[in-house]
């Protein structure tokens, strides 16, 4: 098999298997596989233990051959629902699920970049130095996996994540802050028939928050969001408790910190009107970066995109990744385009051309000065 069959041949693999967040047990086998086979050592932490999951993260290392920079490659195992008995096909020069499942290129396809970057390293005299890859798990649902990271156990000075939707040569330099948001209502429970004024109505209190709060795109650096309501037992009875839980994302701490404010405001607004108390809970779940076009970490990025020929092109999300994560324990990194498209669906597909772009700029990276 040729060195790009077998790189199509990884992802198809690895989408195959079943790797839902806490439960990447699979796919991290694979990985774990492939790479001792060839001489990498790998070792996976605790991780599982103290996310309640069934496969920690994976650390990958490869000893530099020269006196560069050592430097962080890093790709999540899990994939979002539904994503359990993904088929994997080729049409058409794309590669899509056959069935109602996601394909989990996000991200399986870098993953497979980042083990047959490894391997190429290995199998040639390119030249490189210190090299570590994390594989992180359970992505998907808040980075927990690389907030569960050892930082003291590795050392990188620059991180490159491919995490990335959108063509191979977009370099994210930029994400959100973001910060958990819920309220907790609770009022007086009454017959719905008999006596619905002797009841204070929780859902009623929630509907009025919901309807004097500011949602959506509010500028171009700040989203706010409520994505999950719940309350009441039955039709006939006044309810009691309701609770409302979202998310607020800014670049900004400032707009971050008043989108939040202004989201506690309507609760207790909306609470003193209907006559029942509120509980209201903020956690920040990571902090946002923002490396400036000049940063080394950036320039160095755009430097092996053009290096592979294509065109860097530098911006910023909003949403967030393991980036984030690194960044904030002190190793300036950022997400590098893999090419999928249409993510977190059913129509989600990777160009067969993306794999083979990603890994020229893979390697391009892990070579740095020395090239």
């Amino acid at each position: 098999m040729s060195e790009t069959g077998r790189l199509l041949r990884t992802f198809l693999d690895l989408a195959a298997l079943d790797s839902p967040s806490y439960h990447e047990r699979a796919a991290a086998d694979y990985v774990i596989r492939t790479l001792t086979e060839a001489g990498i050592s790998v070792t996976e932490d605790q991780a599982a233990v103290s996310i309640d999951g069934d496969t920690g993260n994976l650390i990958a290392r490869l000893p530099g051959n020269t006196q560069d920079n050592p430097i962080l490659f890093s790709a999540h195992l899990d994939t979002v629902e539904p994503g359990r008995g993904i088929e994997p096909v080729v049409r058409d020069d794309y590669i899509v699920s056959a069935g109602p499942t996601v394909l989990g290129a996000d991200d399986k396809a870098g993953v497979a970049v980042i083990v047959e970057m490894l391997l190429r390293l290995t199998e040639s005299d390119l030249p490189h130095g210190p090299i570590t890859a994390i594989f992180t798990v359970a992505e998907e649902v808040g980075l927990i996996g690389a907030q569960a990271l050892d930082y003291s156990d590795w050392q990188a000075d620059f991180g490159f994540v491919f995490d990335e939707g959108g063509p191979v040569g977009r370099i994210t330099s930029q994400a959100p802050y973001q910060d958990h948001f819920g309220c907790k209502f609770t009022g007086r429970a009454a017959h719905a028939g008999l006596e619905p004024e002797a009841g204070r109505s929780a859902i009623a209190a929630a509907a009025a928050a919901l309807t004097n709060m500011r949602l959506g795109r509010l500028d171009d650096e700040t989203t706010a969001n409520i994505g999950v309501i719940k309350g009441g037992t039955a039709s006939n009875v006044v309810p009691a408790e309701a609770e409302i839980s979202g998310e607020a994302r800014s670049h900004s701490v400032a707009k971050l910190a008043a989108q939040v404010e202004h989201m506690s405001e309507a609760c207790a607004e909306a609470a003193k009107a209907t006559g029942v108390a509120h509980e209201i809970t903020v956690r920040r779940l990571y902090e946002g970066f923002d490396l400036a076009a000049g940063h080394a970490a950036v320039a160095r990025a755009s430097a092996a995109v053009l290096a592979a020929g294509y065109k860097p092109v530098i911006g910023k999300s909003g949403g967030g990744s393991d980036t984030n994560i690194f960044n904030a324990h002190g190793i300036a990194a950022v997400n590098i385009g893999v090419g999928y498209e249409k993510v977190h669906t059913p129509d989600e597909r990777l160009p067969v051309r993306a794999l083979n772009d990603a890994l020229n700029v893979a390697l391009r990276l892990a070579a740095g000065e020395a090239r």
